[in-house]
């Protein structure tokens, strides 16, 4: 699967603008769904997702547990199991995830439920995340009609 970098402005770069690896995602719960953007980043340990919608989700919430930033900073985080889907052009992969519910507004992929389970390849100079699932990983792969 094939997905394109984001814009977003940023007056210091060339051109007033720099692209993202922001993937559209749905994040399902036992109860409800919600749509988000979220940010495949190699450098998060874990997939990060904004504790505001566990409630929406009804996801059941482990205890308070802390993680550190990338600057070495303490984040209270609460894991808790989703499942979650990216859709491409042609397809859509679904797989169940644990995620750490933080109080942060946006959602990062991690390694811990992402990179664990799809290669990635980043091209900047296409402005293109191609993912695709690991060997033997159960993701739901299906193509779109």
């Amino acid at each position: 699967m094939r997905l394109d970098y984001q814009a977003y402005p940023a007056p210091w770069a060339p051109g007033g603008l720099v692209y993202r690896p922001v993937v559209d995602l749905q994040i399902y719960g036992p109860t409800g769904q919600f749509s988000s953007s979220a940010l495949a980043d190699t450098g998060s340990d874990v997939t990060l997702v904004t504790d505001l919608v566990a409630p929406t989700l009804g996801v059941a919430l482990g205890p308070e547990e802390m993680i550190r930033g990338i600057a070495g900073q303490q984040l209270p985080v609460r894991f808790g199991e989703v499942e979650l889907e990216l859709r491409g052009p042609a397809e859509v992969f679904q797989w169940r995830a644990r995620v750490a519910f933080y109080p942060g507004m946006i959602d990062f992929l991690g390694h811990d439920g992402f990179f664990d389970l799809f290669h990635a390849g980043f091209d900047n100079h296409r402005r293109a995340l191609t993912i695709r699932p690991h060997r033997g990983v159960a993701v739901l792969r299906r193509p779109l009609p």
